[in-house]
């Protein structure tokens, strides 16, 4: 029994510095140039952005709000800022997935980032594809997420 409680004090430790640095590399506050950090949405979930590639393949991590379990989630993307056009409206372009694993589903996101009352935003469109579902007509959903620069 105390081997037990020791393994998850242990557990319990490491998480704690797990949460620390998490939040020490991700101080800098994202932008639409360099969307590395995190960003959070109107359900309180966390999207962190902690690579992106030369290519534009970006990598990181999504946890869900508080309410829906705080659980993390791999997240793998891309994203494109080509070189603004005279005379163009001019966006960062990202998408990016999440394999929501053992509940049977994927959901994707596509949209962009821009500034919008002077705060980095990213406006996105999302699906979520459901392997299991009632009815044939149910395995896909879609609506909209903004995420904001985490303060």
């Amino acid at each position: 029994m105390k081997i037990s409680k020791r393994f998850g004090c242990i557990k319990i430790i490491l998480s704690s510095y797990a949460l620390c640095f998490m939040n020490t590399v991700y101080a800098a506050t994202p932008t639409c140039q360099n969307l590395k950090g995190q960003w959070f949405n109107e359900l309180g979930s966390t999207l962190i952005i902690s690579n992106i590639k030369g290519n534009g393949q970006l990598s990181g991590h999504f946890v869900s709000s508080d309410q829906a379990g705080g659980e993390t989630f791999v997240v793998m993307g891309w994203v494109n800022d080509a070189s603004p056009l005279e005379g163009l409206d001019h966006i960062t372009a990202v998408t990016f997935a999440v394999n929501w694993d053992e509940y049977g589903s994927l959901s994707s996101w596509a949209g962009g980032c821009a500034i919008k009352d002077g705060i980095p935003t990213l406006s996105m469109i999302w699906n979520l594809v459901l392997a299991n579902a009632q009815f044939e007509w149910d395995h896909m959903i879609s609506n909209s997420d903004t995420f904001k620069p985490k303060k």
